[in-house]
């Protein structure tokens, strides 16, 4: 689970290192990630924000796609 997970700490470290661990087969492919925050958004609108964050044009589409399958997001207080 990914607290804060609609913030900059999120996009620019935590959602890249992830994916690199999974590209490398350093995690298992079927791990879910779960991203939680207090914004309102949907999973697609979370998807696209973490393949923004992730986005390397040196690497294929194919594990990206992967990638965001296994993301999904909810969102709530923190209290």
């Amino acid at each position: 689970i990914v607290f804060g997970a609609d913030g900059n700490l999120a996009r620019r470290k935590t959602f890249p290192a992830l994916f690199n661990l999974m590209y490398k087969d350093l995690i298992a492919h079927d791990t879910v990630i779960v991203g939680y925050a207090r914004a309102s958004m949907d999973t697609d609108s979370f998807r696209s924000m973490v393949y923004k964050a992730i986005y390397k044009p040196t690497v294929p589409n194919q594990p990206r796609n992967e990638f965001l399958q296994q993301v999904t997001y909810g969102h709530g207080e923190f209290d």
